[in-house]
């Protein structure tokens, strides 16, 4: 049944293990980490492989090795083959399920560690390891099967992946007393404009859709700091020297800095949801075991959501 696959040599766990690596590390050199005799080696394997199946699988672009469309292919029938290989192991020695999950650094923080911790009950063996991702990267890696699931705004283009609503994230500004020339009501324009504010990167989509709001306010929106994350921006707005836009879970209400919160009708643009994601072909190695994991933590997503300050029904 599968001769032409063992009629020729070329093909092993080792080469493909390679061609796996060469994906991840993005150059030979990374994935040889920097050994200079792995990383012939390492050629010298990719090569066989491109032989064996009739197709070039990497091409050279300057000095850097990248892989061609078909090596793109092979990358992804490969990861499912190993991670079935993976899943069975595991299930034959009776170890824990292992899930990869990705979510901005304040999400994890905030929602996803304290929904996990809800899942470890007695009898249930299951491990998560956390990343740490942006958006886009999160969709990337879920297309590619290096994650199992993925915490992103609904906002994301999430092509060819599923998604379940965990709930809504509303936005408020923050502005530090210290830093207002008055201790009242704000004004939009004197929240967002007329005072030092730190932002997430001009990337993501609600920093775009801030930047929306000043230019009808006739405006550009300047932030003074940029941070990689809303855990990031709500310490520089707890210094007092900044006031920062942030989602409304992102900000301890009950803190000792004096400060004013804007949230008027003309934040609603920026409110999204946020989605639990998965690629269906996860669930087709991982079977009823991944069914039930996918199920729990969605519904322990959405209790905690439901629950905390800043997040709404969705």
């Amino acid at each position: 049944m599968f001769e032409d696959l063992f009629n020729r040599t070329g093909l092993s766990m080792e080469r493909l293990h390679t061609l796996i690596q060469l994906a991840e590390e993005g150059s030979l050199i990374r994935a040889a980490k920097g050994d200079a005799g792995l990383q012939s080696r390492f050629s010298h394997q990719l090569k066989d492989l491109s032989t064996f199946f009739g197709v070039a699988l990497t091409d050279r672009v300057g000095k850097t090795i990248r892989l061609t469309e078909p090596g793109e292919r092979l990358v992804k029938l490969v990861r499912e083959h190993f991670q079935s290989l993976t899943q069975f192991m595991n299930d034959a020695k009776g170890h824990a399920l292992s899930f990869r999950l990705g979510s901005a650094d304040s999400l994890q923080q905030w929602l996803v560690v304290p929904s996990v911790a809800r899942l470890r009950r007695p009898g249930v063996s299951v491990r998560f390891a956390l990343e740490s991702l942006r958006p886009e990267e999160i969709v990337a890696r879920l297309q590619d099967q290096r994650l199992e699931f993925g915490l992103v705004p609904s906002s994301v283009e999430l092509r060819g992946l599923k998604t379940r609503v965990i709930c809504r994230v509303s936005h408020i500004i923050v502005v530090p007393y210290r830093i207002s020339n008055r201790r009242g009501i704000l004004s939009l324009r004197q929240a967002l404009l007329e005072c030092p504010h730190a932002s997430t990167t001009a990337m993501s989509p609600v920093r775009r859709s801030i930047d929306q709001i000043a230019e009808k306010l006739g405006q550009r929106y300047l932030p003074q700091l940029e941070c990689a994350s809303e855990g990031q921006v709500a310490a520089a707005v707890r210094t007092g020297l900044f006031a920062a836009v942030l989602p409304q879970w992102a900000w301890e209400s009950h803190t000792p800095l004096e400060h004013f919160i804007y949230d008027g009708a003309e934040l609603e643009q920026l409110n999204q949801k946020l989605v639990l994601t998965w690629h269906p072909r996860f669930l087709e190695t991982r079977g009823h075991a991944g069914e039930e994991v996918r199920d729990s933590l969605c519904s322990t997503l959405e209790e905690l959501a439901t629950t905390s300050s800043g997040f709404d029904k969705n």
